[in-house]
């Protein structure tokens, strides 16, 4: 079965193994390059049910990572007002499912992506995107990811609520 992944196409033979309570996915694979691209993520920041309008620009340092299938990591630059949530490691890192659009049995070049975030901050969310890619036979070269991205947490008597939008240029 042949399956599309970031930057390599791989023909799949995955294993299943339980690791510390947890199943993990194995697939064969070639290594591949990093696919980091420039990230802006606009929306709405409740502090305390206070609005706070968030657009931080992938010029200003802000990424998406999607090099590995199944995950995305935006790391966030510290200009941006959701820096704060993102941790030790300066990122969201979501993880979840990923799989190729197919419309009347033919795979369009479109993957489809929904995650939950396993990070090292405080929030607990979920984000969701399609990613555009070019097929190059062997390879597929992302182009353009949007998507949904939403977070909530509670420190202390603090409640905070983030729910915005993002687009990736690879």
């Amino acid at each position: 079965m042949e399956t599309v992944g970031h930057g390599v196409r791989r023909s799949m033979v995955r294993g299943m193994a339980l690791a510390g309570g947890l199943l993990v996915a194995a697939a064969a694979s070639p290594a591949s390059a990093q696919v980091i691209g420039e990230v802006t993520i606009k929306g709405k920041l409740y502090l305390n049910g206070n609005l706070v309008k968030v657009n931080c620009v992938g010029k200003d340092g802000n990424t998406l990572d999607v090099t590995t299938y199944g995950v995305r990591i935006f790391t966030l630059d510290p200009s941006c007002a959701l820096w704060p949530d993102t941790g030790t490691s300066d990122e969201f890192r979501f993880v979840g499912q990923e799989e190729t659009v197919i419309v009347n049995d033919k795979p369009k070049s479109i993957l489809v992506f929904s995650g939950t975030e396993q990070g090292t901050g405080p929030a607990l969310g979920a984000a969701s995107s399609e990613e555009k890619f070019k097929d190059e036979g062997e390879t597929i070269l992302p182009t353009t990811e949007k998507g949904r991205l939403t977070y909530s947490y509670i420190s202390g008597e603090n409640t905070v609520i983030f729910v915005g939008d993002f687009k990736a240029k690879f």
